[in-house]
């Protein structure tokens, strides 16, 4: 936490400050825009600059990948657009019907969308689970709105997060992640995409090395 406040905030403290402030941000999921949290920062990064500020030092500890590694969602974001066979996210509108959710599904041959306003927030989903309920129960799938059926929304990242957070998030069950800019759902990202992301990753810096020595 201490590395994101200096990268995000431009804040240079130590690693207390660093734990103080992941414990105002959990207890502040709990708070409302009415409330007011201070948190005391004890110690500044000066100190810190050859350990925890040294990505060698954090590679060397094992709090960071090896080199070759991403380690924020927007790299391995990046790599899904430049990769993928399908768009990076295909969502549908609270407003669209159940029928264009299958439709959707059939398509890309995928089983689960996350639901996402015209403003770009994230605000539920629909699975298979739910369209075939709704076509089980003699509903008319065409006339049936997303609104009125919609699961929970999926989990969402800021690009800027640490890929750490959207694994364990998937290890919690999660199926699927938004990723967002600025509060905005901009694409979404799997279980496959993590595997395959660091799996290739991983080969290619081992391919490095080979020939490196060589």
């Amino acid at each position: 936490m201490a590395r994101r406040l200096s990268h995000e905030e431009g804040i240079l403290v130590g690693g207390s400050s660093g734990t103080a402030t992941a414990a105002a941000l959990r207890v502040a999921k709990n708070m409302t825009k009415d409330d007011v949290i201070v948190v005391i920062l004890p110690d500044g990064g000066r100190g810190y600059l050859s350990k925890m500020f040294s990505d060698d030092w954090m590679r060397e500890n094992g709090f960071m990948p090896a080199p070759g590694l991403t380690y924020y969602v927007s790299d391995l974001f990046k790599r899904k657009v430049a990769h993928s066979r399908i768009p990076e996210m295909i969502v549908l509108r609270p407003s669209d019907t159940i029928q264009k959710a299958i439709d959707l599904m059939e398509e890309y041959q995928i089983d689960q969308l996350p639901v996402v306003s015209e403003d770009g927030q994230n605000v539920g989903s629909i699975n298979d689970i739910i369209a075939m309920q709704v076509v089980y129960e003699r509903k008319h799938p065409e006339s049936v709105q997303v609104t009125q059926v919609m699961g929970r929304a999926f989990p969402q990242f800021e690009q800027t997060s640490e890929i750490d957070q959207v694994y364990k998030a998937f290890r919690l069950g999660s199926a699927m992640v938004v990723i967002t800019e600025n509060g905005k759902a901009i694409g979404v990202l799997t279980k496959y995409d993590l595997m395959t992301h660091l799996q290739e990753t991983i080969e290619s810096g081992m391919a490095g090395k080979v020939t490196a020595k060589k």
